[in-house]
């Protein structure tokens, strides 16, 4: 079984439940010329589509898909939930339309917590590398046979850039993150209810 869906790795070619922030791999936590080292764990990534809408009171939150949404869906489901806006000279709003992006997410180790965490890549370069990492006969296609690194830098625009160095797994670790995966499942970690919004831990 691949790691990218055919779905997951097609949108590469085109352009809720409170959660633990512990929960969650964040590349953008990763400092300036840092680094973050991680195992993935899921066989297979999960792929959906997300729009995020504004409160009338400015709040903004997530409206996940697992089919391409049409514009009739989107309305369905964000209800009062509107594209961010911007303002006319006259500081009339002027609605955007819903930006659609085609997210993939996993369960991956976290060496720095040793923790099980979602991780959601949003964005497509890392999604890009991600599946190069896992087309490659040198690991059987199989991302899960080594540990990645992911590094950052500022760029010059002010925008963060992100590599990933797939390297060997690290010695010692193999029985704490088996530990890790098992506690997790047993307390039923469901990457499906992240999509439908709530956590993929098991928590109320």
């Amino acid at each position: 079984m691949s790691f990218f869906s055919k779905e997951a790795a097609a949108t590469l070619v085109a352009k809720s439940s409170k959660s633990s922030a512990d929960d969650y791999f964040k590349t953008s936590e990763i400092e300036n010329k840092g680094q973050a080292r991680i195992r993935i764990i899921s066989k297979s990534a999960k792929h959906f589509w997300q729009v995020w809408g504004t409160s009338p009171e400015g709040s903004k939150r997530p409206f996940r898909f697992r089919e391409e949404p049409t514009p009739e869906d989107i309305e369905c489901e964000t209800g009062e939930f509107a594209p961010e806006c911007r303002k006319d000279s006259e500081g009339n709003p002027i609605p955007k339309a819903y930006k659609i992006t085609a997210p993939i997410i996993t369960a991956v180790y976290n060496y720095d917590t040793s923790k099980i965490q979602v991780w959601q890549v949003d964005s497509v370069k890392l999604r890009r590398e991600l599946y190069s990492i896992s087309q490659q006969e040198d690991y059987n296609k199989d991302i899960t046979s080594v540990d990645l690194v992911i590094r950052k830098e500022m760029g010059a625009n002010g925008f963060p850039e992100y590599t990933i160095l797939p390297v060997p797994i690290k010695k010692g670790t193999e029985e704490a993150v088996d530990a890790a995966w098992i506690e997790a499942q047993e307390n039923g970690f469901d990457l499906d209810r992240h999509i439908d919004g709530g956590s993929a831990f098991n928590k109320h």
